[in-house]
């Protein structure tokens, strides 16, 4: 079994658990203490350390609430023994003490632990869904090695080599080759016979002309101008090996700021990764890529998480910084939009670019009409009043209709999307002793006989004398009417039409449904 080690202050929140539970038996429902088994007292002493006499004398029988002690006389007063048998002469005021950690240690099963780590973790995971999420935090939450680029292969075109890098030469036609070279620390590889050649700031493409041509000095099969030209009988390609790693910056607020060492082919969301992207203060609106002290280049996630838009995102290059400042305006989101939850809003943002980014509004919504719950400002609010509002903003074609309050949105807003209602139409329900009860769509010229066929028709136990209809009256009183349910089916009574939002109710036979007691009395008919 795997164990891990914990230390003493958990081995005091082991020992009270089990402490308390034995306790609680003992004292406070005597008549279940009496019942303790050996097999009850094993497992506890196993689990807390304590010996069975031990926990006996400190929890065990209780006689008028006093521990009976090991030996004492029944009928005698106990003896008491301060710092022993009472809390007499302790010193309980530093009780800071009591929690400091020690080299003590406890074993427990792993799967304790794993149940501890399980319920942090869905905590965690509740503030990353739903109406309380920020939109984008699930993002990051996922393993930061799923999105970093590997250490090798082709690069952007905009790569710029750096000491460490590996470049790999290759030649073929009338002389074969090949040499692998690392940019030395002064930012150049040697060749045999050619000499050295510059290699850190200059792209792949640079590169490989500078060291054709340094080549070609040395090779006379080789030509030193543009590859494909055909010049010479010697053709030669310079690719990327190994890729350098490089160290970079992240700061502000994001999850796990830091330094971290990443491939150089790493851009800024490499990097967002690595940190697990801004925190609940950052934001995810202006990340900065500072290089030295100025800013090269600004992210908005949102670009990237809405349209897969990914301006911004710019290589990283060696002592590069990535700033996560404090968020913006935070404004939520709720009802049926389809991703409620919380957006940062930028300047000159409003109501429908944040109606956009939760996805539009679903099948579900009222398309003309949003609320705003708004927290007034601290020069606005008035003593005795309430310090917030509630706004309706009336839409019209997706805008904001003539006359509508501004939607212009404020830090802190809540915006409300109200649903339609839940009543339906054009339906009728099938209930009891039929194959396939349940909810059909109504049709003009139903009859009853048509309802209890597309249902599968009747079970063998059904009570066929009579059927209950319940009914909706134009004026919304509910009522019910009996008909001879027999008669009905094989076409010896007239037929019975069926109604919108009818209930039809065949009942096995025995079954009290007969009995049953209409809404509106004076509206029921016989069979």
């Amino acid at each position: 079994m795997r164990q891990y080690r914990l230390s003493a202050r958990t081995t005091v929140t082991v020992l009270a658990f089990f402490v308390a539970i034995l306790a609680a038996v003992t004292t406070v429902v005597p008549a279940v203490a009496q019942n303790v088994t050996p097999e009850m007292l094993e497992e506890a002493s196993r689990r807390t350390g304590l010996s069975k006499e031990e926990l006996i004398r400190q929890y065990g029988n209780q006689a008028g609430g006093q521990a009976v002690q090991p030996g004492a006389v029944p009928g005698e007063p106990a003896t008491v023994e301060p710092g022993r048998t009472s809390m007499e002469g302790i010193d309980d005021t530093n009780s800071g003490t009591f929690w400091r950690d020690t080299d003590a240690t406890v074993v427990l099963p792993l799967s304790t632990l794993e149940a501890l780590q399980n319920g942090g973790q869905a905590a965690t995971d509740s503030l990353l869904v739903g109406e309380n999420a920020t939109f984008g935090a699930n993002f990051f939450h996922l393993d930061a090695g799923v999105f970093q680029p590997p250490s090798f292969g082709p690069v952007p075109a905009d790569y710029r080599l750096g000491v460490g890098d590996e470049l790999v030469i290759h030649a073929w036609g009338e002389v074969d080759f090949q040499l692998t070279r690392v940019v030395d620390r002064d930012g150049t590889i040697i060749l045999p016979r050619s000499g050295k050649v510059t290699c850190a700031g200059r792209t792949l493409g640079e590169t490989e002309a500078s060291i054709r041509e340094q080549l070609a000095r040395s090779h006379a099969s080789i030509d030193g101008a543009q590859a494909g030209s055909g010049g010479g009988a010697t053709q030669v390609e310079v690719t990327l090996g190994q890729l350098r790693p490089i160290r970079i910056y992240v700061i502000g607020e994001a999850t796990r700021p830091g330094s971290y060492q990443l491939s150089s082919a790493s851009t800024v969301l490499t990097a967002l990764y690595a940190a697990g992207g801004p925190a609940e203060t950052g934001s995810f609106r202006d990340i900065r890529l500072m290089r030295g002290s100025q800013t090269v280049a600004t992210l908005d996630l949102y670009d990237y998480l809405v349209r897969g838009e990914r301006k911004g995102d710019r290589l990283l290059q060696e002592g590069d910084t990535v700033f996560i400042p404090d968020r913006q305006r935070r404004v939520q989101v709720t009802g049926p939009v389809r991703r409620p939850m919380y957006y940062e809003m930028v300047a000159g943002e409003d109501l429908i670019d944040l109606l956009d980014y939760a996805g539009g509004l679903t099948p579900q919504a009222v398309p003309d009409l949003v609320h705003i719950r708004r927290v007034l400002a601290a020069a606005d609010r008035k003593p005795g009043q309430p310090d917030h509002v509630f706004l309706d903003v009336a839409l019209q074609d997706g805008k904001p209709a003539p006359g509508s309050p501004a939607s212009t949105l404020l830090d802190g807003d809540h915006v409300v999307v109200d649903s339609i209602g839940e009543r339906l139409d054009r339906y009728v329900d099938v209930r009891g002793s039929v194959k396939v009860p349940g909810r059909y769509e109504f049709r003009e010229g139903q009859t009853v006989a048509d309802l209890v066929a597309m249902a599968g028709g009747l079970w063998p136990d059904a009570m066929t004398d009579k059927a209950v209809i319940d009914r909706t009256s134009p004026s919304g009183d509910l009522f019910s009417i009996t008909v001879p349910l027999a008669g009905t089916i094989d076409g010896s009574q007239p037929p019975v039409p069926c109604r919108r939002a009818t209930c039809c109710t065949c009942s096995p036979a025995g079954s009290c449904s007969s009995a049953r007691r209409c809404t509106s009395p004076a509206r029921c008919t016989s069979p």
